[in-house]
């Protein structure tokens, strides 16, 4: 019994003199920052704190030679002239066409792809377009703006053009709609010449 005794009075002793070496300090405060008001330079708030002159480093924005730049080499990709048409399989269609853009229908040269479609439930709604540049069938052009998808599964897809930045499906000139294509298994489907703006 002793020992407890003992250990508990040494306890509060050690608590006692914590609590009142606490007492006596207090957390030191920055002195007050002097009021600045809007004649001294903001405008419309009266009292606001001036925190004083703020040091800053300069930043040079000069261009710095001695750091080599990796070199950068532009790829090219060399389109043929024109395509080879192949037979389509028996299981599988083929879709060609020709993309052109501009008033002087220049060659449109970029990256095409057919999208899956999933139609909607309900009347009168556009179908949902289900797109990855991963997966999706990407066309085969030539200099012209012929394109070429072969071994395609047969489905309704839509025509689209893609880039890093965005993708845009291809819509009908009058209808202002996806323009849907279907693909059936052991044929050609030939789109002719789509236009752009």
């Amino acid at each position: 019994m002793a020992p407890i005794k003992t250990t508990i009075l040494f306890l509060l002793i050690i608590l006692t003199l914590i609590a009142t070496g606490c007492q006596g300090e207090t957390t030191p405060q920055p002195p007050p920052l002097p009021s600045h008001t809007a004649a001294e330079g903001y405008p419309g708030v009266e009292g606001y704190p001036y925190p004083g002159p703020v040091a800053s480093t300069p930043v040079s924005n000069t261009f710095d030679e001695s750091y080599p730049a990796p070199e950068f080499t532009p790829m090219t990709i060399q389109l043929p002239e024109s395509l080879v048409i192949p037979e389509p399989g028996k299981d599988t269609g083929i879709v060609i066409g020709q993309m052109v853009s501009g008033p002087d229908n220049q060659p449109f040269l970029g990256a095409l792809y057919l999208a899956r479609t999933i139609k909607a439930d309900k009347e009168g709604l556009p179908p949902i377009v289900a797109f990855s540049d991963s997966t999706d069938p990407l066309a085969v052009q030539d200099q012209t703006g012929r394109f070429l998808f072969i071994d395609i599964s047969p489905g309704v897809y839509a025509l689209m053009i893609w880039n890093p930045v965005t993708s845009t499906v291809i819509q009908d000139e009058k209808t202002k709609e996806y323009r849907l294509i279907e693909v059936k298994a052991g044929e050609m489907t030939d789109l002719g010449t789509i236009t752009l703006p």
